[in-house]
């Protein structure tokens, strides 16, 4: 088997090694900008926007729960005196 480069004993061995080269590529690429899109939608839903955000919605519960919170605390006080 010769290794040296410039001696292509088959051209379709080389014309395959190329294509196989360029899919790897092509699917390499890919996939880094579908990881790269995948960031982006993750990164808008931590953050505080208008309302629709996952962040909004966690904010909006623990809210909610330190309201219920506060309430139970007040009910509790109450029926103690």
């Amino acid at each position: 088997m010769n290794l040296d480069p410039t001696a292509i004993d088959d051209p379709w061995s080389a014309i395959a090694f190329v294509a196989l080269i360029g899919y790897l590529v092509v699917v390499t690429w890919r996939s880094s900008r579908h990881a790269k899109a995948t960031r982006r939608t993750l990164e808008h839903e931590v953050r505080p926007n208008s309302g629709s955000s996952l962040r909004d919605a966690v904010d909006r519960i623990d809210k909610r729960l330190a309201d219920v919170e506060a309430y139970h605390a007040r009910r509790r006080w109450w029926q103690r005196r």
